[in-house]
């Protein structure tokens, strides 16, 4: 949450909360989490421009105080010098680089100034979290994230036999959160409103108070009905209370499709994984408190007995497992054995495809490849005479490692051959890329006639 107003300055989180009432609401921005990641994105308050960077970099920096307020009071006296950061489980390699410059923004340009240690995916953190609680050290679970903007799930095992203790055996990422349940019970609730006379138009521009007064009221009377079975939202407008009775069964039925979609990210990870036992599902995360997400889960697994269907540490297992894989970080092996988010390959040339679609994106290691991973290709030279030669290497989206257009993917470096003489068009370059259980990318490519040679790492984990 972030808030911005010419009297106050920037304020985030509980602070940004209680600013950001009545005529105030429109200074303050929700859920921005998941729009951060779109750099180009501007927000503007009370007369100022904020660039996403910035935002971000308020944001985080709220927290790292919190962190250090924390520490203060617990009376830590080593200094905070890096941190782990946790992440949706699909995040790309320019959406984590994102935040660590944010993080890494110095504190005289209004950043934190914090060193990023490295990311770990949110669902793997709160597996972590529960392995390093119970006594199941040997076991397999399926873990349903479900928070604020994105549902995550994993399936990770775990092993305390070995060195690496958890497996990923597959993760899956959906863009859906407990602000969609928030969105549909407003529209309920406003819609109940109009029966009661009120013709507001809340969504309209320049009714950002009123609005956040009914979201306010939503999300208490939300949280109230994972408690009890039915409650009256109660919202003052214009100096009269309104009251909106609802029951959980209203409530779930209302938001039944969200939940059955975010179900369904939960069955397709599954089956598509249908040879590996499941012997435990954890949910977590803050809306899956919703009475309505363990029963949905328990009728999709019914193999599963219900006494294994745990929510655990809603709020917390995330941060914990985050930190227990930031104390890991200093062993000289991997804690984590992870999976690609994305296929990686690298750029060339297609002279018979369509103009716009002559630069395309080889991929030579698959979406969901297990750690340690290898891919490999042969190139061509395009021209006579080159004294160097260089391959744009991409992140993409791409499943079944099918070759597609450069515009469609996502530059994160480039490996080059520099000091050639003589090179002839047609000629042969051979290019390896690979990624180690670090999560360390390289890239090699290779002239085989003058064996000349260049590389080149990427980090894809942010270590």
């Amino acid at each position: 949450v972030f808030y911005y107003d010419k009297d106050q300055g920037v304020l985030t989180g509980i602070d940004a909360e209680n600013a950001g009432q009545g005529e105030d609401a429109k200074n303050l921005k929700r859920g921005i989490k998941m729009e951060l990641t779109d750099t180009s994105a501007i927000f503007r308050a009370d007369g100022k421009t904020f660039k996403a960077r910035d935002v971000a970099a308020c944001i985080l920096g709220g927290l790292v105080k919190e962190a250090k307020d924390e520490m203060t009071r617990l009376a830590i006296t080593e200094d905070l010098e890096g941190c782990v950061v946790s992440v949706p489980a699909a995040f790309s390699l320019s959406e984590k680089t994102f935040i660590k410059e944010a993080l890494e923004t110095p504190p005289k340009k209004g950043g934190p100034g914090l060193k990023v240690w490295g990311f770990i995916k949110e669902p793997v953190a709160a597996a972590i979290s529960y392995f390093n609680d119970s006594y199941e050290k040997d076991a397999t679970v399926l873990v349903f994230d479900l928070g604020g903007g994105t549902c995550d799930v994993a399936i990770v095992a775990a092993d305390d036999s070995h060195d690496i203790k958890y497996d990923v055996i597959d993760t899956t990422m959906e863009r859906i959160g407990g602000r969609q349940w928030d969105e549909v019970l407003i529209d309920y609730v406003t819609n109940e409103l109009r029966v009661q006379g009120i013709r507001t138009d809340f969504r309209k521009k320049g009714n950002e108070g009123l609005l956040e007064v009914v979201r306010r009221a939503v999300i208490d009377g939300k949280h109230k009905l994972s408690r009890i079975p039915k409650t009256s939202i109660q919202i003052l407008l214009d100096g009269k209370t309104y009251r909106v009775e609802i029951s959980r069964e209203k409530f779930d039925d209302i938001t039944k499709s969200l939940r059955d979609d975010a179900i369904a990210a939960a069955t397709r990870l599954v089956s598509r994984n249908s040879e590996t036992q499941i012997d435990y599902i954890i949910l977590v995360g803050g809306a899956s408190n919703m009475p309505q997400i363990a029963e949905g889960i328990r009728a999709a697994f019914p193999k599963i007995d219900e006494k294994s269907v745990l929510i655990y540490e809603p709020e917390k297992a995330i941060s914990f497992g985050a930190a227990i894989f930031a104390n890991a970080l200093s062993l000289p092996h991997a804690l984590v054995n992870d999976i690609a988010t994305h296929s990686y390959g690298c750029g060339y040339f297609e002279e018979t495809a369509e103009p716009d679609e002559q630069e395309r994106v080889e991929n030579l290691i698959k979406k969901d490849s297990r750690f340690p991973v290898k891919g490999s290709t042969i190139l061509q030279y395009r021209k006579n005479n080159l004294t160097e030669f260089s391959v744009p290497l991409f992140e993409t989206e791409d499943y079944n490692g099918a070759n597609y257009a450069q515009k469609d993917a996502t530059q994160i470096g480039s490996v080059e051959i520099y000091e050639l003489h003589s090179v002839a068009k047609g000629g042969l370059v051979y290019l390896t890329m690979s990624i180690d259980a670090q999560g360390i990318m390289r890239a090699k490519i290779l002239d085989k006639k003058t064996m000349k040679t260049g590389e080149a790492a990427i980090n894809l984990f942010g270590h």
